[in-house]
């Protein structure tokens, strides 16, 4: 999962807990509170730190050759400021997502954030197709499959469907 999809990963799993918590926010009325707090739980203890791991041991992978081509990051005051600059990223994405569906939703048209939902997966898809050789080619001889890389993917979206899962159904 390289930088911009995780990013739009964020991004619907926040609009995807709105409707999780769809009930509760209509019903109390309290967007910034409970159900926003529990849905950035999962993204603050288990995402963002797997982003870090991506960002630390396969750099040049993670962010596209975007800030240093493929090496990795050597100073760690630089290392730092990537690390908030992921933080705030997930979390500003879920935020983002939940508050554009919590929008749509309570002026009662839910379609338009479905609509946005099905767009920003047109995007991903976009991303996969066009940057498809060096998303699944991490460095070297390695394949996404065959690195580490692939298993933090894989626990990134498990950690974001699960945590939605379990919110629908204690709802």
């Amino acid at each position: 999962m390289t930088f911009p999809i995780y990013m739009f990963a964020h991004f619907i799993y926040g609009m995807a807990m709105a409707f999780g918590w769809q009930k509760r926010v209509l019903r109390e009325g309290d967007i910034i509170g409970l159900p926003l707090l529990l849905s950035l739980l999962p993204v603050c203890l288990v995402t963002v730190p797997c982003g870090v791991l991506l960002l630390r041991y396969a750099a040049g992978w993670f962010s596209h050759g975007l800030i240093m081509g493929e090496a990795t990051i050597a100073y760690e005051r630089f290392h730092f400021g990537m690390i908030m600059l992921v933080l705030f990223a997930a979390c500003g994405s879920a935020i983002a997502g939940f508050s554009a569906s919590i929008f749509y939703v309570s002026r009662d048209v839910g379609w338009q954030a479905q609509r946005l939902a099905r767009s920003t997966v047109a995007i991903i898809a976009i991303v996969l197709l066009c940057e498809s050789r060096p998303i699944l080619h991490v460095t070297g001889n390695y394949y996404l499959w065959q690195h580490p890389v692939g298993i933090v993917s894989l626990v990134i979206t498990a950690a974001l469907f699960l945590s939605f899962w379990f919110i629908r159904e204690r709802q």
